[in-house]
């Protein structure tokens, strides 16, 4: 409402005074004044101006009033209005649902399109997205965060630590820390673990959670040579998955990850860990063991125990050159044995008990003159051991609940010196 609009209301407003009832002044004599000019201007004129007056400054009075109402209920409501989007550009903390209100949807391609509108052209998101080998996109709130990896994302983008990186080393380490925040989430479902400190550093810091599944760093603590993570299955359901950014490690030498319960399948990005020299996967993968293991020319010990691997092991295991000690025991693995397993000059120690899907003796180890113990128990091994076997640095074989039939000859143990 204008001035003249307001000016035209009040004057519309009946008179206070319109009785004709006169003054209630008895000197008054209803005698009228002379204005000036000539004109005379009458007592009962006068009362109502005044009157007027004093209506118009009410009617101001209470639309001041009622502005004022209206700024102190709706400003507050506005301010608390503020989507996710706005405080994601702020680098304030964004919050998420609890692990069980997003439906895992992993390694799809993400239908959460305003996230990905607003971030098309964010480095973070083209990092993830050649990270996982497929499209994913911030939460823009808790209805609109489709699996952890989308957590993950949101979460990298707030990080303050992420944003105070030097320019010669941002991608490097961004590319790292990122890949720990998604095997935290994919792993855990929830953010507690992890803070704004620096990821290496923060090892030293006294808080128990921090980071605590970083088990080292290299000497100048910029990169990651250690994890050790180990998890359950939650309250909330929550399963714990390894996804494809894990092979975001590339310093990494020790990986240790035990799952209580599916974690599904050993991504083939694996693969790129070249520097890994210790690799234990437990607890709860399945699938197959991928043939990108046999890249890992450096590892010296690898544990596949208690999972549910199935299928033949690859040939390109006969690729790590550097292994010294296999297990895989509590699988569901199948014989035969790939006969590249001869080329392990230097495997000391194999364990693959309980694999109820091993039936025969795996004469493809005949001649490992460096193995010295074996351990095939509770499998079903059926028939005779070989007569020619060749094992010179045995000292522990294990073959007890088997099915095998006959007796062993000694001049077959003759050959296993050191038994």
């Amino acid at each position: 409402m204008n001035g003249n609009e307001l000016e035209q209301l009040v004057e519309a407003t009946p008179d206070a005074d319109t009785t004709g009832g006169g003054s209630n002044d008895p000197n008054s004599n209803n005698v009228d004044e002379e204005e000036p000019g000539g004109r005379r201007k009458d007592s009962h004129q006068e009362s109502r101006e005044g009157s007027r007056f004093s209506q118009k400054q009410q009617i101001i009075g209470a639309i001041g009033v009622a502005i004022l109402i209206l700024m102190i209920i709706v400003i507050p409501l506005a301010a608390r209005n503020k989507t996710i989007d706005e405080e994601s550009d702020k680098g304030e903390r964004p919050t998420f649902p609890p692990p069980e209100k997003f439906k895992p949807c992993l390694e799809k391609a993400s239908t959460n399109s305003t996230g990905c509108e607003k971030f098309n052209k964010s480095p973070l998101k083209d990092l993830a997205d050649d990270l996982l080998g497929y499209s994913i996109c911030p939460c823009t709130g808790e209805s609109r965060c489709c699996n952890s990896d989308e957590q993950a994302l949101s979460w990298m983008i707030a990080d303050k630590f992420s944003s105070m990186l030097p320019e010669n080393e941002r991608n490097t380490r961004l590319k790292e820390r990122f890949a720990l925040v998604l095997l935290y989430f994919n792993a855990q479902g929830h953010s507690e673990g992890l803070t704004d400190e620096d990821h290496c550093l923060s090892r030293e810091d006294p808080d128990p959670l921090a980071w605590a599944f970083i088990n080292s760093c290299d000497a100048n603590k910029t990169r990651v040579t250690g994890i050790k993570f180990e998890t359950e299955i939650s309250a909330d359901g929550h399963t714990a998955v390894i996804s494809k950014s894990i092979g975001g490690f590339d310093s990494l030498t020790e990986l240790s990850i035990a799952l209580d319960g599916l974690g599904g399948t050993i991504p083939e990005t694996m693969g790129q860990l070249l520097s890994l020299e210790t690799l234990a996967l437990t607890g709860g993968f399945n699938g197959t063991v991928p043939s990108e293991i046999g890249l890992l020319v450096s590892l010296r010990e690898l544990n596949l125990s208690y999972n549910s691997l199935t299928g033949k092991l690859p040939s390109e295991i006969g690729e790590l050159s550097s292994l010294e000690k296999f297990h895989a025991h509590n699988n569901q693995l199948e014989d035969p044995f790939p006969i590249e397993m001869r080329n392990l000059t230097n495997l000391t120690h194999i364990e693959f008990s309980r694999n109820s899907l091993i039936t025969t003796f795996p004469t493809e180890i005949n001649g490992m003159k460096g193995l010295e113990s074996l351990v095939l128990n509770d499998c079903s091994i059926n028939g005779t051991i070989p007569k020619d076997l060749d094992l010179p640095n045995l000292v522990s074989l294990n073959l007890r609940n088997n099915l095998l039939s006959g007796s062993v000859p000694a001049v077959e143990i003759a050959n296993l010196k050191k038994l």
